[in-house]
This record gives C-alpha cells, structure tokens and sequence, in this order.
C-alpha cells in the first residue's frame, strides 16, 4: 500500500501553489474576467509591483492553474500575454483536500514506521518505568527523527509501545500520571476561571478546605493540597479528598463539572505509581487545549480499563 500513488504530481504542485493567497486572488480575478488578464491589469486590481506578479504567474503556470496567449491589447500596439485560468477555486479546494487526506496517510506510515523501527531495535529506548527518564529520551529523539514521533509516542500511539512487553509498564505509569496531570491542570484553571466570575464562591469554599486568604487567581492553591492528598495521603484520607473534590466540582459549570468528573474515576490510579515518580508529579506537566486533553484521556483510560 505504501508504494500506491494517491494523488498525482500535479495536485501537489497545485496545492502548493494556491496556498499563496496572492495567487488564489489571481486565479479569482481570471475566473471573473474570461476574456483574459494582462499582467499590467493583475498588478493594479491586486496593487502589486509588476515583477511579484510576474513571479506569481510563473508559479501558477507551472502548476498548470492558469495558460497564456499572447494577443494585441486594447492599449497596447505590440502584442501581450493574455493570462486565463483553468481551474475554479471550487476544484482547487476539492484538490486541496484529497492532497491534504494523503498527507495525513503519509504521516500515519511514517509515524507507525517509524515507532515499529524504534521497537524492534530496542536498544534506542532505554528501558525504564520511569516516565521522566522516557520524556528525557523523548527530548533526545525529537533532534534526531521525524519531530511528530516523540508526541505520538506518547499521546498518539501507545498501542506500539504496549506491543512490546518491556513497554507496557511504563505506558501504564504514563497514563496514570498523564491522567493526573491533567486533571490536575483542568481543575485549577476552571477554579480560576470561577474566581473570576464569582471571588466569593471560591473565597468560601477556599476557607473551608482551610485557605483563608485569596486575593487573585495565583493564590488558589486549596486544589493542589486537595490533589496532593490523593497523591500521598492514606487511604482514608484520599477518598476524603475524592469527596471534597467533588464538592468544588460541583460549583462549576454544568459542560466543565461533566468534563472532570469523566476523569475523576481514574484519579485514585495514581497512588498505584512507585513513590520516585510520585515525588516528582506536580512537575510533570503536559499541556494542551481541552480537546488535546480529552483525546489524550480517550487513549489513556482505554489502556487503565483493560489493566
């Protein structure tokens, strides 16, 4: 499959192309007036210097977006090249993304080949159970391979890690912490958020958790001495701590309550860690947007639920 050809050299060279914005104008503007463009009208419609749009011309042709004639002008006593378009931005869009589907397959084989590679010679990942000696490797890989290989590894494609059985002791830590941090991330930004929108609310359940003082969003650490009682405390104490967690959970939004509380089950899983990471868990952060979040949790609870 690897040797199929998907899209032809053409749609490439199209795509790249039209990702100038100056040429999709152009291509627009000869769409609009059939009859055919001269260069001198391109550059006054688009109010560009006759040589970039000569470039920009040059560029489009090569890529078969657009054919000459040379022909009189109506101002002009020597003949002109005339520019006309041959394709729509329509088609061009349609092109775009079937070039744009077979960049992502590429990246796939590249990524899975990679990672096979990479575990077959497992002398290039040193064996550990210890997520930060792995993020230490990763930070090493990312100047030596392909850059997306490091971040699949760990958020994309763990499956390839779980494959080997050296390996899968080390992705259920990381998940584990992953899942943590997290959380742990969420959490603390949607209670600042709330501060924001109601000081009070957080100053009351602030105080209760024994925190009497809040005076911006910096100093809202009660969720962090919550987490760590989970981390460290004794049993009873972590399951306390679940309950109180829920109670600030509770003060939030209905759509961000939802989004914690799909986490919260997984939460306890970090005490099952080996107390060197443990220690060293609030400096362990992944960050990302909230849908980065939520497709890492996706991978990571799958791996914990089958554990």
């Amino acid at each position: 499959m690897l040797g199929k050809k998907i899209v032809t050299d053409q749609q490439i060279a199209l795509t790249i192309a039209l990702t100038d914005e100056s040429r999709r104008e152009i291509i627009d503007f000869l769409n609009k007036n059939p009859q055919g463009v001269t260069a001198g009208e391109l550059a006054k419609k688009l109010d560009l210097k006759i040589p970039t749009v000569m470039s920009h011309l040059k560029i489009l042709r090569e890529a078969n977006a657009i054919r000459a004639e040379r022909r009189s002008g109506k101002k002009a006593n020597r003949p002109l090249n005339h520019y006309y378009s041959l394709v729509n931005m329509r088609t061009a869009k349609e092109i775009n993304d079937i070039v744009e589907k077979a960049v992502d397959v590429f990246n796939d084989y590249l990524i899975e080949a990679t990672i096979d590679f990479l575990l077959k010679e497992t002398r290039l990942i040193p064996y550990t159970e210890d997520p930060y000696a792995l993020a230490d490797w990763l930070n090493a890989l990312y100047s030596s391979v392909y850059d997306d290989v490091p971040t699949q590894i760990v958020f994309g494609n763990a499956e390839y890690l779980m494959k080997s059985p050296i390996y899968e002791k080390l992705v259920e830590t990381i998940a584990k912490c992953v899942i943590f941090n997290d959380f742990m991330f969420l959490l603390h930004s949607f209670v600042s958020d709330l501060y924001e929108e109601s000081p009070d609310t957080v100053r009351q359940v602030a105080r209760h958790f024994g925190q009497s003082k809040i005076k911006s969003e910096k100093d809202i650490i009660f969720v962090f001495d919550v987490i760590d009682s989970i981390l460290s405390g004794s049993e009873a104490t972590a399951r306390r701590a679940i309950h109180n967690l829920r109670e600030v959970i509770n003060l939030l939004p209905l759509q961000r309550k939802e989004k914690l509380l799909k986490l919260l089950p997984f939460i306890l899983r970090i005490r099952e860690v080996p107390e060197s990471i443990k220690s060293k868990i609030f400096t362990f952060f992944f960050f990302g947007d909230e849908r980065e979040i939520f497709e890492r949790f996706k991978i990571y609870s799958e791996i914990l639920r089958k554990r």
